[in-house]
């Protein structure tokens, strides 16, 4: 019979005579090594158990979660690569052309990092954190405008740009399709076409002399082709191309002040005080910067708006819009004007 301790000891003091039930009992009180030992009997076992087990599951929940983000991540980031690539091939590689000035015979390392910087921007609009490496160009890196990690490699080996200064191709040398890798650029020459189907960058050029304040395509006899106004066409694509790069742009603040200009016209902005609007650079003539305004704060926050006089027109007279908290205001600065801005809110939704 198992007895309490201190019964147990009370029969082995000095001068005591144990019987022999009481020995009995003093050994069934204790657990003899050949038996082994319940884990039922060990105090605290199960729930420590139960606890690790508890933990173990709740971890490996966290890195599947964790692990199901990456993925979301990796995805996102690869259709975001595949619609810009997209978009370069549809363009049959070339890029808007513009005028690089006076360059180097052959290129410098400094006109190269000049292309590079112009090609990037054109494909991955929003880059940051150029980093370019003029001992091996293909290994220059650079970040998206959703954070994600590149190098100049790849970039395709199609393309190319019209230098406006002296009508030179600039073409970009091959990259990810040549073993090993090379990110150069070369100028092969005057960019002149003697046939009605070669494009120059969505522009047709001709043989002939250049005409201007007309604006007109004009085919010869011989079936080349004349280009008439070449200088307004010239301006228009290149305001077109300079709007398109602005409004097809994003970017993410956390203030309506100061929104830098030079990194998109479609602004995600999510405010937790008030702010004024105000914008850092100049945008584009005709071009639009759409602003969505998100209150993430617990209470509603008053933006303030800039006042109407020489640069800003607002048509409703308004000089602030209060977002309740929660919900998120459109705001939309139209550039009517070289410098001068119309100002249009919506409702809060």
């Amino acid at each position: 019979m198992i007895r309490p301790l201190e019964t147990l000891k009370s029969w082995f003091t000095t001068g005591s005579y144990p019987t022999q039930e009481q020995f009995w009992d003093w050994m069934d009180s204790f657990f003899h090594k050949s038996d082994g030992v319940d884990i039922n009997n060990i105090n605290g076992l199960n729930q420590y158990i139960n606890d690790r087990n508890q933990s173990l599951t709740e971890t490996m929940q966290d890195e599947e979660a964790a692990r199901e983000q990456a993925d979301a991540d990796l995805l996102a980031q690869i259709q975001y690569n595949s619609a810009r690539i997209a978009e370069l091939q549809g363009t049959g590689g070339a890029l808007p052309h513009n005028d690089f000035g006076q360059l180097g015979s052959p290129l410098t390392n400094a006109d190269k990092q000049t292309l590079t910087v112009y090609a990037i921007s054109y494909i991955w609009p929003g880059y940051t954190d150029l980093v370019y490496n003029a001992a091996d160009p293909a290994a220059s890196t650079f970040k998206d405008a959703n954070g994600g990690d590149h190098t100049a490699a790849e970039i395709f080996n199609s393309t190319w740009v019209r230098n406006d200064f002296d009508n030179h191709r600039l073409v970009l040398a091959n990259t990810q399709d040549t073993e090993p890798a090379v990110f150069d650029w070369a100028d092969v020459g005057a960019d002149v076409v003697d046939i009605a189907t070669q494009l120059l960058a969505g522009i047709v050029l001709g043989t002939e002399d250049q005409e201007a304040n007309k604006g007109y395509v004009n085919v010869l006899a011989n079936g080349q082709m004349k280009v008439i106004g070449w200088d307004a066409l010239i301006n228009s694509l290149s305001a077109m191309t300079t709007r398109y790069a602005f409004e097809s742009a994003s970017q993410n603040v956390a203030t309506l002040a100061g929104i830098p200009v030079a990194n998109g016209g479609n602004v995600n902005a999510t405010l937790a005080a008030a702010s004024t609007l105000s914008v850092t650079g100049v945008i584009p003539t005709g071009a639009e910067m759409c602003i969505r305004a998100y209150n993430g704060s617990a209470a509603a926050i008053t933006v303030t708006l800039p006042a109407t006089g020489d640069v800003y027109v607002n048509d409703y007279g308004n000089v602030s819009v209060s977002i309740p908290a929660g919900k998120a205001v459109e705001i939309n600065l139209w550039c009517y004007t070289a410098g001068k801005y119309s100002i249009r809110v919506g409702e809060p939704n």
